[in-house]
């Protein structure tokens, strides 16, 4: 079942896995704000604990809007990686807003997100992992 955040109702991610290619991702849907994007930066390392994880993404394909201030960015910038720096991390950001708000993540958090590359389609993840049918089935 998708998060819900209670003070941001119709903002909600999901964790999914392709267990054939160990690839990990987080899905969010409809609305972002601050609150939704704290609670996933926190809850995403316990779903990756007992998982072998290729490569993890980040997908902000199916957003209808959202509403991230620059101090929810610094502040998750300044945590420990979300996702472990072992591995190929991709944010998937279609939108001029999206993508910029991901590349201000990027450069803020910059001696920890080595292997963190800032996309515009799941196609150019699937590329750069050359897997061309990933089959993800949420996590729950």
């Amino acid at each position: 079942m998708p998060h819900e955040d209670a003070t941001s109702p119709i903002g909600s991610y999901r964790f999914e896995c392709d267990a054939e290619h160990k690839i990990f991702a987080v899905r969010f849907e409809a609305w972002l704000d601050d609150d939704v994007l704290k609670a996933f930066y926190q809850a995403a390392p316990a779903f990756l604990k007992s998982r072998e994880v290729r490569a993890a993404v980040v997908d902000f394909s199916s957003l209808s809007g959202l509403k991230i201030s620059t101090d929810a960015i610094h502040e998750i910038a300044q945590q420990p990686p979300a996702f472990p720096d072992t591995i190929p991390r991709f944010v998937v950001a279609p939108s001029e807003l999206t993508f910029g708000l991901a590349r201000m993540f990027e450069m803020m958090s910059e001696k920890k997100t080595k292997g963190l590359l800032v996309v515009r389609t799941l196609a150019e993840v699937h590329a750069a992992l050359g897997v061309q049918k990933p089959a993800f089935h949420q996590l729950l």
